[in-house]
């Protein structure tokens, strides 16, 4: 009797594991990359080997002229290409959240060797604009951005950077077309948060610098001491 009490207490505990386990081996997950049916583990959107493909960076930041930027620096965990750039238009335009935990799993271990988070006083993630948040259901840099908080115990500003305006899909303009069309798309709520502080700016995804820059400059101009940016992906 007590036996059985325990494993009853046990698989309580570990319900949600076992089914996913058993489940697994009925219906082996495939992975979201090479579609190979994955093992019979809890579900993750990637296989061990087109997660180990994920080419990573270990170089210190590169220092932006400031002349041109308003933020300081940028840390970048990946190079834009292959498996990690598969997964991350997985995750913005398929909705696959299953991938966050590995790949917010990246930037951790990029943070943990790079980064000097004991200087950080605020997280704030890239925001999306209302029309985009509600087609999309979700901002992949807000999801990224509180994984990072949460692991490191660091302080996160959700909904105090606000995009006050839709702007056109970046992929196809060109450098000086992201810059313009990017001007005044951005604004700040709640501001003597930010008068005096170090402010990390959390995206996936980093190529020509003007979606950072603008947010910067919005941090900057509202007395943020000085901002940073830590990306998943650098292009």
């Amino acid at each position: 009797m007590i036996y059985c009490l325990k494993m009853m207490e046990l698989l309580g505990k570990n319900f949600k594991k076992y089914l996913n386990y058993s489940l697994n081996l009925i219906y082996p997950l495939k992975c979201l990359i090479c579609q190979k049916d994955m093992e019979p583990t809890l579900p993750a959107g990637l296989c061990s080997d087109c997660f180990n493909k994920i080419q990573k960076y270990s170089s210190s930041p590169k220092i932006l002229p400031e002349h041109k930027y308003y933020f300081k620096q940028i840390w970048a965990a990946c190079p834009y290409e292959g498996v990690i750039k598969e997964a991350i238009h997985l995750l913005k335009y398929k909705g696959k959240l299953i991938l966050v935990n590995q790949l917010s799993s990246v930037m951790i271990a990029y943070a943990k060797e790079n980064l000097p988070l004991a200087d950080i006083d605020f997280l704030i993630p890239v925001p999306l604009h209302r029309s985009r948040l509600k087609e999309r259901e979700f901002n992949q840099s807000e999801i990224l951005a509180s994984k990072l908080a949460n692991y490191f115990f660091l302080s996160l500003l959700n909904n105090v950077l606000i995009r006050i305006r839709p702007t056109p899909p970046q992929t196809n303009l060109s450098k000086e077309e992201r810059f313009n069309s990017l001007k005044g798309a951005f604004a700040l709520k709640k501001k003597g948060l930010i008068k005096g502080k170090n402010i990390l700016l959390i995206d996936d995804v980093f190529t020509t610098g003007a979606t950072a820059n603008q947010c910067a400059k919005v941090l900057i101009e509202n007395k943020a001491n000085e901002v940073s940016v830590f990306t998943l992906a650098k292009g």
